[in-house]
């Protein structure tokens, strides 16, 4: 577990946007390019209308599987992209395409988790190419996402709003690829969200991936204004981040469509806040929130 996080200027009436977006399985034959792309083009738009713009990669950015003993293997589930001097190191290719992807959209990215793909590569030492999309191989004069932080499999990122000197308010994050699969109700992606969490405190957002689906939802809860001596409502945000691979496609074939999972969300996750002054009864100025909001951006389309 790690945490980071920044120190942003945002002026009083200004919002900030966070776009969280991961499961791109980049290198199967099922991942779905052109969703990808438009993904890529909505967050181009919102940076343009909005300097506060900010991305979050949520892991399982390449497929990473690879010929050998992994029972995941099948050479008829490889994109077509890729030919057979690729095999020899086909998650670092796997992740340079992703790169490619990510290129126009490269210094609004914060953070990157890993997956449970990335992850079972260092696991059996096969290397990070988290590391290497993050911080490029030794010698690189730059970094590839020249603002990132690897956070690793969770974490919190934390963003300190200063509103105006010596005033700062601070959102966060907690951020989890996610555990846990098979699950065919709706119901379970809803616990699975939880559950990732349950162990975790402080966060203004609980995000995670890994279940394929696209979910964004409020929860509200009973606070205590410790200094005006009032019960308050406070409220949290859940998500799960969508994903750009299909479960079934025509023409082809995947280990999720054998073993029956439910269609995905092909999609990603926008979280939205806005900081504002409050003063109290006694003078007292204050930096409060004045807005959250996440909302799900679906982009899928016909098999």
């Amino acid at each position: 577990m790690e945490v980071a996080g920044q120190r942003i200027q945002v002026p009083i009436g200004e919002s900030v946007d966070v776009f969280l977006l991961g499961d791109i399985h980049e290198g199967h034959v099922n991942m779905d390019d052109a969703a990808l792309n438009r993904a890529i083009e909505i967050i181009q738009e919102n940076i343009a209308n909005n300097p506060h713009t900010y991305v979050i990669l949520m892991g399982d950015l390449a497929e990473c599987i690879t010929s050998g003993n992994d029972p995941r293997w099948d050479p008829l589930a490889v994109d077509e992209k890729y030919d057979i001097q690729d095999l020899k190191d086909l998650p670092k290719r796997q992740i340079e395409i992703v790169y490619d992807y990510l290129k126009p959209i490269k210094d609004s990215i914060v953070c990157v988790l890993h997956g449970n793909h990335e992850e079972n590569l260092v696991k059996r030492g096969r290397g990070d190419v988290i590391e290497y999309l993050v911080h490029g191989m030794r010698g690189d004069e730059q970094k590839p996402l020249p603002n990132a932080y690897k956070l690793g499999y969770d974490g919190f990122y934390i963003f300190r709003v200063e509103l105006r000197k010596n005033h700062t308010h601070t959102i966060t994050f907690a951020l989890n690829h996610g555990v846990g699969g098979g699950g065919r109700t709706e119901g379970h992606f809803i616990n699975s969200t939880f559950n990732n969490f349950n162990n975790w405190e402080g966060a203004d957002f609980y995000i995670c991936g890994h279940g394929h689906r696209l979910l964004a939802f409020e929860k509200k809860r009973l606070a205590v204004d410790t200094r005006n001596l009032r019960v308050i409502e406070g409220k949290t945000w859940y998500g799960m981040s969508g994903c750009f691979l299909r479960t079934y496609k025509e023409g082809t074939r995947s280990y999720a469509e054998g073993r029956g999972w439910p269609l995905s969300d092909i999609g990603m996750l926008k979280a939205t806040f806005s900081l504002g002054r409050h003063r109290n009864a006694n003078g007292v100025e204050r930096s409060i929130v004045k807005y959250t909001k996440l909302s799900e951006i679906h982009l899928g389309g016909e098999l």
